[in-house]
Protein backbone atom coordinates (compact mmCIF):
# COMPACT_ATOMS: atom_id res chain seq x y z
CA UNK A 1 0.00 0.00 0.00
CA UNK A 2 1.09 3.78 0.57
CA UNK A 3 4.14 2.13 3.03
CA UNK A 4 6.53 2.42 0.26
CA UNK A 5 4.76 4.72 -2.13
CA UNK A 6 5.65 7.38 0.78
CA UNK A 7 9.03 5.99 1.98
CA UNK A 8 7.69 4.81 5.37
CA UNK A 9 9.91 2.63 7.01
CA UNK A 10 6.68 0.90 9.26
CA UNK A 11 2.67 2.58 9.05
CA UNK A 12 2.38 5.78 11.02
CA UNK A 13 -0.51 5.98 12.07
CA UNK A 14 -1.53 2.66 13.39
CA UNK A 15 -3.99 2.57 16.18
CA UNK A 16 -2.47 -0.19 17.60
CA UNK A 17 -1.30 1.45 21.38
CA UNK A 18 2.76 1.88 21.09
CA UNK A 19 4.77 3.26 23.66
CA UNK A 20 7.25 3.92 20.53
CA UNK A 21 5.08 5.93 19.15
CA UNK A 22 4.20 7.61 22.19
CA UNK A 23 4.74 12.02 21.47
CA UNK A 24 5.90 13.62 24.18
CA UNK A 25 3.23 16.43 24.79
CA UNK A 26 2.90 18.37 27.52
CA UNK A 27 -0.03 16.71 28.40
CA UNK A 28 1.23 13.38 28.07
CA UNK A 29 4.92 13.96 30.10
CA UNK A 30 2.42 15.48 33.00
CA UNK A 31 0.39 12.18 33.02
CA UNK A 32 3.64 9.78 33.05
CA UNK A 33 5.41 12.32 36.04
CA UNK A 34 1.81 12.34 37.93
CA UNK A 35 0.96 8.65 37.92
CA UNK A 36 4.87 7.93 38.49
CA UNK A 37 5.14 10.20 41.69
CA UNK A 38 1.57 8.81 42.54
CA UNK A 39 2.69 5.42 43.07
CA UNK A 40 6.05 6.00 44.43
CA UNK A 41 6.95 6.72 48.38
CA UNK A 42 4.37 5.01 50.15
CA UNK A 43 0.92 5.26 47.89
CA UNK A 44 -1.32 2.59 47.18
CA UNK A 45 -3.80 3.98 44.37
CA UNK A 46 -3.02 6.03 41.38
CA UNK A 47 -5.89 6.96 38.65
CA UNK A 48 -5.36 7.88 35.01
CA UNK A 49 -8.77 8.76 33.00
CA UNK A 50 -9.70 10.09 29.72
CA UNK A 51 -12.03 10.13 26.44
CA UNK A 52 -12.40 7.02 24.58
CA UNK A 53 -9.62 7.60 21.84
CA UNK A 54 -6.78 10.36 24.38
CA UNK A 55 -3.64 7.84 24.94
CA UNK A 56 -4.51 6.13 28.20
CA UNK A 57 -3.22 2.79 27.10
CA UNK A 58 -0.13 3.82 25.26
CA UNK A 59 0.63 6.53 28.09
CA UNK A 60 0.22 3.18 30.64
CA UNK A 61 2.64 0.85 28.40
CA UNK A 62 5.06 4.06 28.40
CA UNK A 63 4.76 4.13 32.40
CA UNK A 64 5.16 0.55 32.29
CA UNK A 65 8.21 0.56 29.97
CA UNK A 66 10.36 2.80 32.20
CA UNK A 67 9.69 1.17 35.37
CA UNK A 68 12.30 0.17 38.00
CA UNK A 69 13.79 -3.33 37.60
CA UNK A 70 12.82 -3.76 41.14
CA UNK A 71 8.47 -3.27 40.09
CA UNK A 72 6.56 -6.53 39.05
CA UNK A 73 3.91 -5.19 37.45
CA UNK A 74 0.76 -7.27 36.11
CA UNK A 75 -1.72 -6.06 33.76
CA UNK A 76 -5.71 -6.86 33.56
CA UNK A 77 -7.40 -6.21 30.33
CA UNK A 78 -10.94 -7.33 30.50
CA UNK A 79 -12.05 -6.45 34.03
CA UNK A 80 -15.81 -7.74 33.96
CA UNK A 81 -14.91 -9.37 37.06
CA UNK A 82 -16.32 -10.51 40.40
CA UNK A 83 -14.38 -10.32 43.68
CA UNK A 84 -13.17 -13.77 43.78
CA UNK A 85 -12.62 -13.68 39.91
CA UNK A 86 -10.57 -10.72 40.25
CA UNK A 87 -8.20 -12.39 42.82
CA UNK A 88 -7.72 -15.20 40.62
CA UNK A 89 -7.35 -12.55 37.91
CA UNK A 90 -4.34 -11.04 39.88
CA UNK A 91 -2.88 -14.51 40.90
CA UNK A 92 -2.44 -16.01 37.62
CA UNK A 93 -1.08 -12.76 36.21
CA UNK A 94 1.72 -13.56 38.52
CA UNK A 95 1.90 -16.87 38.90
CA UNK A 96 0.27 -17.53 42.03
CA UNK A 97 -1.38 -21.06 42.69
CA UNK A 98 -4.39 -21.56 44.48
CA UNK A 99 -7.09 -24.54 44.79
CA UNK A 100 -9.99 -24.50 42.27
CA UNK A 101 -13.25 -22.87 44.34
CA UNK A 102 -10.44 -21.04 47.14
CA UNK A 103 -12.59 -18.71 49.31
CA UNK A 104 -11.88 -15.08 49.45
CA UNK A 105 -9.81 -15.61 52.47
CA UNK A 106 -7.65 -18.40 50.48
CA UNK A 107 -6.85 -16.15 47.76
CA UNK A 108 -6.03 -13.09 49.33
CA UNK A 109 -3.85 -15.22 52.15
CA UNK A 110 -2.10 -17.29 48.92
CA UNK A 111 -1.63 -13.15 46.97
CA UNK A 112 -0.30 -11.98 50.71
CA UNK A 113 2.26 -14.64 50.71
CA UNK A 114 3.57 -14.05 47.06
CA UNK A 115 3.73 -10.00 48.42
CA UNK A 116 5.58 -10.87 51.45
CA UNK A 117 8.29 -12.84 49.60
CA UNK A 118 8.61 -10.28 46.86
CA UNK A 119 9.12 -7.67 49.26
CA UNK A 120 11.69 -9.50 51.36
CA UNK A 121 13.48 -9.72 47.68
CA UNK A 122 12.83 -5.99 47.36
CA UNK A 123 10.40 -6.25 44.90
CA UNK A 124 7.54 -4.08 44.78
CA UNK A 125 4.37 -5.45 43.50
CA UNK A 126 1.56 -3.30 40.90
CA UNK A 127 -1.70 -4.40 39.25
CA UNK A 128 -2.69 -2.06 36.15
CA UNK A 129 -6.42 -2.57 35.35
CA UNK A 130 -7.16 -1.34 32.06
CA UNK A 131 -11.30 -0.79 31.48
CA UNK A 132 -11.40 -0.02 35.36
CA UNK A 133 -14.45 1.64 34.74
CA UNK A 134 -16.07 -1.38 34.21
CA UNK A 135 -15.22 -2.61 37.43
CA UNK A 136 -18.11 -2.83 40.37
CA UNK A 137 -18.60 -1.10 43.64
CA UNK A 138 -18.01 -4.25 45.36
CA UNK A 139 -14.61 -4.94 43.31
CA UNK A 140 -13.17 -1.76 43.33
CA UNK A 141 -13.74 -2.04 47.81
CA UNK A 142 -11.68 -5.68 47.46
CA UNK A 143 -9.01 -3.70 45.55
CA UNK A 144 -8.80 -1.06 48.49
CA UNK A 145 -8.55 -4.06 51.36
CA UNK A 146 -6.14 -5.43 49.35
CA UNK A 147 -3.93 -2.15 49.54
CA UNK A 148 -3.98 -2.71 53.48
CA UNK A 149 -1.79 -5.22 53.02
CA UNK A 150 1.85 -2.97 54.18
CA UNK A 151 4.39 -2.86 56.21
CA UNK A 152 5.24 0.15 58.71
CA UNK A 153 6.90 1.80 55.49
CA UNK A 154 4.63 1.02 52.32
CA UNK A 155 1.97 -0.86 50.62
CA UNK A 156 2.75 -4.24 49.50
CA UNK A 157 0.24 -3.83 46.71
CA UNK A 158 -0.28 -0.65 44.33
CA UNK A 159 -2.57 -0.49 41.86
CA UNK A 160 -3.28 2.07 38.79
CA UNK A 161 -6.41 2.19 37.74
CA UNK A 162 -7.14 3.36 33.79
CA UNK A 163 -10.75 4.40 32.50
CA UNK A 164 -12.97 6.54 30.87
CA UNK A 165 -14.31 9.79 32.93
CA UNK A 166 -17.13 7.50 34.36
CA UNK A 167 -14.59 5.78 36.74
CA UNK A 168 -14.27 8.92 37.88
CA UNK A 169 -17.83 9.50 38.63
CA UNK A 170 -17.91 6.41 39.86
CA UNK A 171 -15.03 6.97 42.49
CA UNK A 172 -17.46 9.94 43.87
CA UNK A 173 -20.04 7.34 45.47
CA UNK A 174 -20.12 7.54 48.99
CA UNK A 175 -19.49 3.67 49.10
CA UNK A 176 -16.57 4.42 48.13
CA UNK A 177 -15.20 7.63 49.81
CA UNK A 178 -12.35 6.12 51.44
CA UNK A 179 -11.26 4.65 48.04
CA UNK A 180 -11.41 8.18 46.76
CA UNK A 181 -8.59 9.20 49.09
CA UNK A 182 -6.12 6.70 49.02
CA UNK A 183 -5.62 8.36 45.50
CA UNK A 184 -1.95 9.40 45.81
CA UNK A 185 -1.99 10.28 42.06
CA UNK A 186 -4.68 10.89 38.93
CA UNK A 187 -4.89 12.41 35.84
CA UNK A 188 -7.19 13.17 33.59
CA UNK A 189 -6.27 13.24 29.58
CA UNK A 190 -7.22 16.13 27.59
CA UNK A 191 -7.94 16.16 23.91
CA UNK A 192 -5.17 17.74 21.88
CA UNK A 193 -5.34 21.17 21.13
CA UNK A 194 -4.38 22.39 17.51
CA UNK A 195 -0.83 23.19 18.11
CA UNK A 196 -0.45 19.39 19.85
CA UNK A 197 -2.42 18.16 16.96
CA UNK A 198 0.34 19.26 14.64
CA UNK A 199 3.77 18.45 16.71
CA UNK A 200 2.11 14.89 17.04
CA UNK A 201 1.16 14.32 12.99
CA UNK A 202 4.54 14.92 12.31
CA UNK A 203 6.19 13.60 15.52
CA UNK A 204 4.36 10.17 13.98
CA UNK A 205 5.39 10.67 10.45
CA UNK A 206 8.93 11.57 11.45
CA UNK A 207 9.23 8.34 13.90
CA UNK A 208 8.21 6.39 10.84
CA UNK A 209 10.92 7.99 8.37
CA UNK A 210 8.44 9.77 6.34
CA UNK A 211 8.63 13.48 5.31
CA UNK A 212 7.34 15.89 8.10
CA UNK A 213 5.74 17.67 5.50
CA UNK A 214 3.41 15.52 4.13
CA UNK A 215 0.37 17.51 5.69
CA UNK A 216 -0.10 21.26 4.55
CA UNK A 217 -1.02 23.81 7.26
CA UNK A 218 -4.36 23.90 6.11
CA UNK A 219 -4.92 20.02 6.47
CA UNK A 220 -3.54 19.82 9.99
CA UNK A 221 -6.20 22.53 10.99
CA UNK A 222 -8.63 20.68 9.05
CA UNK A 223 -8.04 17.34 11.03
CA UNK A 224 -7.73 19.48 14.40
CA UNK A 225 -11.17 20.37 13.81
CA UNK A 226 -12.52 17.35 12.83
CA UNK A 227 -11.57 14.73 14.84
CA UNK A 228 -11.83 16.91 18.20
CA UNK A 229 -7.81 16.36 18.79
CA UNK A 230 -8.66 12.85 20.11
CA UNK A 231 -5.12 10.90 18.76
CA UNK A 232 -7.02 7.67 18.00
CA UNK A 233 -9.58 9.81 15.46
CA UNK A 234 -6.13 11.82 13.72
CA UNK A 235 -4.60 8.30 13.00
CA UNK A 236 -7.88 7.30 11.31
CA UNK A 237 -8.37 10.47 9.27
CA UNK A 238 -4.23 10.72 9.09
CA UNK A 239 -4.11 6.68 7.65
CA UNK A 240 -7.39 7.08 5.32
CA UNK A 241 -5.62 10.69 3.75
CA UNK A 242 -2.41 8.66 2.60
CA UNK A 243 -4.50 5.47 1.55
CA UNK A 244 -6.48 8.12 -0.78
CA UNK A 245 -3.75 10.12 -1.80
CA UNK A 246 -1.85 6.97 -2.64
CA UNK A 247 -4.74 5.93 -4.79
CA UNK A 248 -4.51 9.43 -6.70
CA UNK A 249 -1.16 9.30 -6.93
CA UNK A 250 -0.66 12.71 -5.25
CA UNK A 251 2.86 13.68 -3.95
CA UNK A 252 0.89 14.37 -0.22
CA UNK A 253 -2.39 14.93 0.34
CA UNK A 254 -4.72 17.19 -0.65
CA UNK A 255 -6.87 19.55 1.26
CA UNK A 256 -9.57 18.07 -0.81
CA UNK A 257 -8.44 14.60 -0.01
CA UNK A 258 -8.01 15.11 3.82
CA UNK A 259 -11.58 16.55 3.54
CA UNK A 260 -12.88 13.57 2.22
CA UNK A 261 -11.09 11.36 4.58
CA UNK A 262 -12.17 13.04 7.66
CA UNK A 263 -15.80 12.96 6.26
CA UNK A 264 -15.41 9.37 5.71
CA UNK A 265 -13.98 8.74 9.19
CA UNK A 266 -16.26 11.10 11.29
CA UNK A 267 -19.31 9.73 9.97
CA UNK A 268 -18.98 6.63 11.74
CA UNK A 269 -18.31 8.46 15.11
CA UNK A 270 -21.12 8.83 17.45
CA UNK A 271 -21.78 10.34 21.33
CA UNK A 272 -20.30 13.46 22.63
CA UNK A 273 -16.82 14.32 22.24
CA UNK A 274 -15.59 16.86 24.81
CA UNK A 275 -13.68 19.89 23.18
CA UNK A 276 -9.88 20.40 23.78
CA UNK A 277 -8.79 22.74 25.89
Amino acid sequence: MYQEYFQFKEWPFSIVPSSRFLDQSRRHSEAIFQIKAGLGGGGGFAMLTGEVGTGKTTVSKAILATLKSNIQAGLILNPTFSDIELLEAICDEFGVEYPSSSTLKQLSDNLYEFLLINYAQGVQTLVVIDEAQHLSVQVLEQLRLLTNLETESQKLLKVLLIGQPELQQKLQMPQLRQLAQRMTGRYHLLPLNPDETKEYIKFRLEHAGGKTTLFNSASVKHIAYKTFGIPRLINLVCDASLKRAYSLGEVSPSLSTVEVACEEVMSFQTGTIPESS
